[in-house]
């Protein structure tokens, strides 16, 4: 079975503020999945990188094997 998310070794800065340090996650089909955090722990960040919002630094960010920085969402 495909993984359905698959996020390796992702970071993301906004200047000198480092929003992501090195986050790995994976989603297999069918799961459910919440992110929880205090104020300010990067989930917004993590969900806009996803969504292409914002390009990550570094890592790769897959959903069924297609890069997010790679595929067109149209």
């Amino acid at each position: 079975m495909s993984v359905a998310l698959d996020i390796k070794n992702v970071s993301h800065e906004f200047g000198e503020f480092k929003a992501l340090d090195d986050v790995t996650l994976n989603i297999n089909p069918g799961d459910f999945t919440v992110l929880l955090g205090l104020n300010g722990a990067g989930k917004t960040t993590l969900y806009s990188l996803i969504t292409r919002l914002y390009n990550n630094n570094s890592g790769s960010i897959k959903i069924y094997g297609f890069d997010v920085r790679e595929n067109s969402v149209n």
